[in-house]
């Protein structure tokens, strides 16, 4: 329990400095979200829940872009590839077991 409460201040305090910077006009273009897994699936039907529900807080397209294949590698270095000014991001599946 006390680990726990630990981690939780300690991440607490790593994270809010960040949240606190000036966003400026951030998103002011389309945002990419990839998803490594093909059309149609639960990751993709997740990821397009959530794109349509950042577009509508941000005010700017979200693109959902599948791709598929070679253990997820693909999508990884798709994402890894992209410029790090944060409008393209990975839907990871997280599987509760």
């Amino acid at each position: 329990m006390l680990r726990s409460a630990a981690f939780a201040l300690l991440t607490l305090a790593t994270t809010v400095p960040a949240l606190a910077q000036n966003a400026g006009d951030y998103p002011n273009r389309t945002i990419r979200i990839v998803v490594p897994f093909p059309p149609g699936g639960p990751a993709d039907l997740i990821a397009r829940f959530v794109g349509q529900k950042m577009s509508e807080d941000f005010g700017q397209a979200v693109v959902i872009e599948n791709r598929a294949g070679g253990n997820t590698a693909p999508a990884a270095q798709a994402v890894a590839r992209a410029a790090a000014d944060g409008y393209s991001c990975s839907r990871r599946w997280i599987r509760p077991w």
